[in-house]
Formats: structure tokens, C-alpha cells, sequence
């Protein structure tokens, strides 16, 4: 055989390799299922009718579903999606936080191979109330992938959710503040001499910082509102902090996670107020302004602003600070955290710091 016709079967061959290799590829890649990316909830009004939005982002462009109401528990939406995994939406997720509470949790499972179904469930017969669902593009420009969009009018009437118009698609605000009040529901926190305990002090301080911050036009939502777990009663430890975490991701214009605590140590002179972060200039830019309206508001000893390995400030995915407001141990600053005077002007302390980080000034 000749050099040239070597050199010819030689190429016949690459080339039918690459071909191979090629059509291999791309079955694999028409194969490969679509998966959830994200899954969030916030409120909104639509034509005057107050509304739960809940927003399923996709890592293709299309995909097949269909929905129904259970017709043997009317409180829950039935998503199916064909050719879908779960993705990062594998569990159960505790919804009820938001929405004033209508919606209540989401349980994503793979009921087939590539087919996954989603249960949504709300607090009343979704029978009774208006709803849509329906999909929005791919959209570079404000970096929103597919979606699958629900719209829940959140009281119930005869009134229809008519189709949505392009101006109705973000209507939330520009931006939303996440406030952690830390510890609730079985777990205390610290306990102070008098049997002060953290999980009080850190809702109620928490609830007047919201207060100050909705009064000026700020969009807040709360990882809890009452004394409660923010994930299920039986879910571990890890699992409540990520369900914290996770409370961000419910709203697509989270900006900032503010995690409000109280300190503790074994010796009861231990006093002051620290803030921390994590290894990011602007949760540190955030920690900063915050303890610094802390320090000038409570008038305790600084201790000043640090890097720390707290699990809700490593797993935030936005500027993230942690607040030790005071030793709880300590019976002067125990006393004074039980105060609602010092209350009031630690969570006006807390506002201001969020405001002069956005730009604003509180006075």
C-alpha cells in the first residue's frame, strides 16, 4: 500500500471518529434531563389583587409540564415535569414564612426516572382562590433564566387572574431585606441568670427593626415571626440554619442577610457588642456601618468586627453580617437587653446601619 492511499484511509478513518465522537455528544446531550435551579416566593399585587408569587427557574429553555390542584388535598398544586431532576430543590422546603403565611412548604420528588413532581401547599383551599401559571422566557439581560411562574391570589373571591401583561412580571421592590432573629421554636439560644432567653430577645428586636425599616419603604422579610423553627420541627440542626439561608433565595431582590444574637460566655464579666463576617468586602462593609451604629446607639464596650465561620454567613450567597448585640450572661447587659427602651434604640441602630449601607441616611 502506498504512502498516499495510507494517508487517505488514514483521514477516512479520523474523520469517521469525530463523527462518532460528535453523534455520541450530542445524544448525551439531548438526553440530559433539565434540572430546577432555584425556587423563590415573594408578594406582589396584581391589578389591585394581592398575590403569592412563586418562581421555578430551569437551566434549559423549554420543557413539557402539567399542573393540577390534588383533587384529594385541595390545599396543594400539583407541578409534573417531564425529562426534570430536582436539582438543589431535593426536600422539603418550609414555605410559611412568606406571604403572610399562605403558602406553607414545597416537596420536590423524583416520582420516575427524569420525572419530577412538585407539591406545593397552601394554608387554605386553592379551589376558592384565583390563580395562574405560566412560563417566561430566557432573559440575558437581567440574567433570569426559564421559569415557570405561579400567581396565588392570596384571599379568596370570585375575581380572575387574567393573563399576565409584560409590565406585571417584577413588580416586587427593588430590593428586600432579610432579618434572622437567631435561635426560636426548641432551641433557646443562651440563657441569661434571670432566665432571660436569647431566642425572646432576638425576635423582639428583630420585629421593631422591621417596623423601622417597612416605615420607610423598605421591603423586609423575616426568617421567623413568632417562636418557632424556621425548618421543620424534626429537621437537624444544619438543615434549620440552610432553611435560614435558604429564606433569601425565596425573594429574586434579597440584598442583604442580617442575623441578629446575644452572647454568652462562661465568665459574666464578659461584656460588649461584635458583629462578624465572612470573607467578603461587603459583608464586612456591612458588619462595619452596622456595629458602628450599635456601638454609638448602646454605648457598650466594642469589641469590634471579625471574620467568622458561623454557617449562615459561609452558605449566604448575598452580604451576609451576624450580631452580638450584648452578653446575655452578664447580669448588667441582661438587664439592659430586657429593656424596651434599649430595644428600641439597638433595632434604630440596626435600621440606620442597613440604611448608610444602601447609601441613605436615618436620623
Amino acid at each position: 500500500m502506498n504512502s498516499r492511499l495510507k494517508i487517505f484511509l488514514t483521514s477516512i478513518l479520523f474523520a469517521t471518529f469525530l463523527t462518532l465522537i460528535f453523534t455520541i455528544a450530542t445524544a448525551t446531550a439531548k438526553s440530559r434531563p433539565n434540572e430546577i435551579e432555584s425556587f423563590r416566593v415573594h408578594d406582589l399585587s396584581v391589578a389591585g389583587i394581592e398575590c403569592a408569587r412563586i418562581e421555578i427557574e430551569f437551566d434549559e429553555d423549554k420543557l413539557d409540564f402539567k399542573y393540577e390542584i390534588d383533587p384529594e388535598s385541595p390545599t396543594d398544586l400539583l407541578l409534573n415535569f417531564d425529562e426534570t431532576i430536582p436539582g438543589s430543590l431535593h426536600h422539603e422546603t418550609n414555605l410559611r414564612n412568606f406571604a403572610g403565611g399562605f403558602t406553607q412548604k414545597v416537596t420536590a420528588s423524583e416520582v420516575e426516572k427524569n420525572q419530577t413532581q412538585l407539591r406545593i401547599t397552601f394554608s387554605e383551599d386553592l379551589t376558592t382562590h384565583s390563580y395562574r401559571v405560566y412560563t417566561l422566557p430566557k432573559n440575558k439581560k437581567e440574567g433570569k433564566k426559564f421559569r415557570v411562574v405561579i400567581d396565588a391570589a392570596k384571599f379568596a373571591g370570585e375575581f380572575e387572574l387574567a393573563p399576565p401583561e409584560p409590565s406585571e412580571i417584577y413588580l416586587a421592590g427593588s430590593r428586600t431585606i432579610v432579618i434572622d432573629p437567631g435561635h426560636g421554636g426548641s432551641d433557646n439560644g443562651a440563657i441569661g441568670f434571670s432566665g432571660t432567653r436569647e431566642k425572646d430577645i432576638t425576635l423582639a428586636v428583630a420585629l421593631k427593626t422591621r417596623k423601622i425599616l417597612q416605615d420607610l419603604g423598605e421591603k423586609v422579610i423575616m426568617t421567623r415571626e413568632a417562636d418557632t423553627e424556621v425548618a421543620l420541627p424534626t429537621s437537624t440542626a444544619g438543615e434549620e440554619l440552610q432553611a435560614r439561608v435558604d429564606t433569601a433565595y425565596l425573594d429574586p431582590n434579597s440584598k442583604i442577610f442580617v442575623s441578629i444574637h446575644c452572647n454568652a460566655f462562661v465568665n459574666p464579666k464578659s461584656n460588649g457588642t461584635e458583629t462578624f463576617f465572612h470573607e467578603n468586602a461587603e459583608s464586612q462593609r456591612l458588619a462595619t456601618i452596622i456595629n458602628e451604629e450599635l456601638i454609638s446607639a448602646g454605648g457598650l464596650r466594642n469589641r469590634g468586627v471579625k471574620s467568622a465561620n458561623f454557617y449562615v454567613l459561609t452558605h449566604s450567597q448575598i452580604p451576609a453580617t451576624l450580631l452580638e448585640l450584648a452578653f446575655l450572661t452578664n447580669p448588667d447587659e441582661e438587664e439592659l437587653l430586657t429593656d424596651e427602651k434599649f430595644q428600641d434604640e439597638i433595632a434604630r441602630a440596626i435600621a440606620r446601619g442597613i440604611q448608610k449601607f444602601f447609601g441613605s441616611d436615618l436620623n
